[in-house]
């Protein structure tokens, strides 16, 4: 049996753009500086979060009696902001092998090598800091559609719980490709699950009539990430470059939009304040 080429990262600098340094290769500390295919998107996403966060902190103060909602809102921007900051950064990236050792990217774009430690295979970067960013920001945005909606608490543990297990099992599929279709699966059903609980939560009320309409919009965005999963995780049909703008672009609708959506109406003027908190 002829024997294994020896594992080396010979030529390995050269190859991955973001090899040392900032995301876009080049200088060790490029965190607070814009340009670079991948780190524009990621400079910008952090702006955006970090922006809303402020917002946010401005808002529990000027509106005290809904400042619970405020605080939560501010924890799913804030978590967004350090991950955004971490991937410009180049904290949270690395180089994942293609499930049979090829993707499905043109040759010579951004976010496709030959890595020489995969011995020739076909790798992309895998963004694994989004997906620690999500597993904490998508169930407090679920917390507090569930506060709106004046669930119960097991109505919204299970919400929470079906969302954890959707996003872990779209980190493992993204980790090892050679599994992603079982984990996709499995992320979808419980996908479907957490927003058929959400469909029937709510009061036929003002409140209500607030949270079904951001929890339809927010979830209709939400509807775009399995779409993004196909294109990017399990495909590689999209180049990372446009991968990381199109994921920017999701977020910050997501996390940031909808976030304001949801404590910019709140029914205040006879003094009373929704949610299963007062």
């Amino acid at each position: 049996m002829p024997a294994s080429p020896p594992l080396t990262t010979q030529g390995l600098k050269g190859t991955l753009p973001w090899a040392e340094g900032s995301v876009d290769g080049g200088d060790k500390h490029g965190i607070g500086t814009f340009g670079g295919a991948l780190g524009t998107p990621l400079m910008l996403g952090t702006i955006c979060m970090f922006a809303t966060s402020v917002y946010f902190v401005v808002m529990s103060y000027l509106k005290p009696k809904t400042r619970k909602f405020q605080y939560v809102s501010l924890s799913v921007t804030l978590i967004a902001t350090l991950a955004y900051l971490c991937m410009r950064a180049n904290i949270g990236v690395s180089q994942v092998e293609c499930a049979g050792g090829e993707c499905r990217i043109q040759g010579g774009e951004v976010g496709s090598s030959h890595a020489a430690q995969t011995y020739g295979g076909k790798t992309y970067p895998l963004f694994w800091m989004r997906y620690i960013d999500w597993f904490f920001t998508t169930p407090f945005f679920l917390l507090d559609l569930c506060l709106l909606a004046e669930a119960d608490i097991f109505d919204t543990f299970y919400v929470m719980l079906m969302n954890a297990v959707c996003i872990t099992a779209g980190a493992i599929g993204a980790l090892k490709p050679s599994v992603n279709i079982p984990f996709f699966i499995i992320g979808m059903v419980t996908f479907v699950a957490f927003i058929h609980k959400l469909l029937n939560l709510g009061k036929a009320d003002e409140h209500g009539a607030h949270y079904q309409r951001v929890m339809k919009i927010t979830m209709g965005i939400w509807c775009a990430y399995p779409v993004m999963y196909l294109l990017c995780e399990l495909t590689k049909v999209v180049p990372t470059d446009v991968e990381i703008w199109l994921y920017m672009i999701l977020d910050v609708s997501a996390k940031c939009g909808c976030g304001v959506l949801l404590v910019s109406s709140h029914c205040e003027e006879k003094g009373t304040s929704y949610g299963a908190i007062n």
